[in-house]
């Protein structure tokens, strides 16, 4: 059986990251591979739930990590022989294409994932841009040290010189229970999930609620799931439009609550603001959840899975004002089955066929 190592530097205290790696985890699994995954719980560094190293990630460990690769974690990997070596991208540094290098010259595969690309818009602030121009000189000296990137976003074939694959995010399908009510209904509750962040664009939606008429405005409910810094924001903006009737905050929640949420919603809403990152497309893993839920959808950006079919609106990708009469109009005259949605979601959307496609571009790579 083939070993791959999937190499992440993510902290386990952050388990929507952890969710995405222990689900590719799981499609790697179904291609054959014997399967290793590393993270962080606190300071300590582990492969497969078992810590092997302590390293203290204070300040100064996260400033030498921009031009270091700690090398108990080098050591700790180098030690066994991997036939692929998948790395979801950390900081690019001087230690880190000493640490690639090592893995070609053991004979290793390599692939390097970029969850968000391109991603040089994000860099904010005089320190982080100067660390930045380290990492734009390293990541040009990849090429011999990497033989795939695979990305999300926008992007071609080739990224910093090396072939490139475009990815769109998964999700794990199941038979999870359709929503307790299917079609139109006289109040109609909207959802959004996440990580609450600005890029989410949330604030969008709560401005076009506002606009409603007051017949209208009674006759729907947006629920709010998640934390993340921007809901104090969100918050002030509710109370300043007197909207705290028609917008509840559940805060985080998980497991049977979070799929008591799900039963109780007619549309969720997707990502409205992805483009205050500099990006036009995304592969958002929220949207793709909604699917797996039978749940109609808006969202923004470019997503070319979702394209052409009936059940997901989209609404301008920029500051425009979004006309909530009009996506309750479409949801008035939308006809679907839940049941339909989520059989989409198992042949489309499932990280299997994700998975299938790093496999045969390695496979068409290599075997040429």
């Amino acid at each position: 059986m083939k070993k791959l190592l999937y190499v992440t530097d993510a902290d386990i205290t952050k388990p929507g990251v952890l969710k995405k790696i222990e689900n590719q985890h799981v499609a790697f699994e179904e291609f054959g591979f014997e399967v290793s995954t590393t993270y962080f719980d606190g300071d300590y560094f582990c492969i497969n739930r078992q810590p092997v190293c302590k390293i203290n990630r204070n300040r100064w460990y996260r400033l030498k990590s921009r031009f270091l690769w700690p090398r108990k974690i080098d050591n700790t990997i180098l030690k066994d022989g991997w036939d692929l070596v998948y790395i979801r991208k950390p900081i690019i540094s001087f230690g880190f294409l000493k640490f690639v290098k090592k893995l070609k010259m053991s004979g290793s595969k390599v692939v390097l994932e970029i969850p968000t690309y391109p991603y040089d818009a994000e860099i904010k602030g005089f320190v982080k841009e100067m660390l930045f121009k380290v990492e734009v000189y390293c990541r040009s000296r990849l090429k011999g040290k990497v033989d795939l990137i695979t990305y999300y976003g926008d992007g071609g074939e080739s990224i910093w010189g090396l072939p490139a694959l475009k990815l769109n995010n998964g999700i794990v399908t199941g038979d999870f229970e359709l929503p307790q009510k299917n079609g139109y209904r006289e109040c109609i509750n909207f959802i959004a999930v996440a990580q609450l962040a600005n890029w989410h664009g949330y604030d969008r939606f709560i401005r076009a609620i506002s606009t409603l008429n007051k017949e209208y405005c009674e006759a729907i409910h947006f629920n709010i799931v998640g934390e993340g810094n921007e809901l104090e924001n969100l918050k002030r903006l509710v109370n300043d439009l007197n909207l705290n009737s028609v917008v509840t905050f559940h805060g985080f929640l998980e497991g049977d609550n979070l799929s008591s949420m799900y039963r109780k919603s007619d549309i969720g809403v997707g990502c409205l603001g992805i483009f205050r990152k500099g990006l036009l497309s995304a592969s958002s893993l929220k949207v793709r959840e909604y699917c797996s839920y039978g749940i109609p959808f808006i969202y923004s950006e470019i997503d070319e899975v979702f394209t052409n079919v009936d059940f997901a609106y989209k609404v301008q990708h920029d500051e425009t004002d979004i006309d909530l009469n009009k996506i309750l109009n479409w949801y008035k005259g939308l006809e679907y089955d839940g049941r339909d949605i989520q059989e989409f979601a198992r042949n489309q959307l499932s990280w299997t066929a994700q998975i299938k496609k790093i496999i045969s571009k390695l496979d068409d790579m290599f075997n040429e």
